[in-house]
């Protein structure tokens, strides 16, 4: 089983600061 994979990925990203996904 993928954590990463679906609705995994937006979760991940929305604990992360907008600073690292630019």
């Amino acid at each position: 089983y993928n954590q990463f994979s679906g609705a995994a990925i937006p979760q991940y990203f929305l604990q992360r600061p907008k600073s690292t996904l630019a």
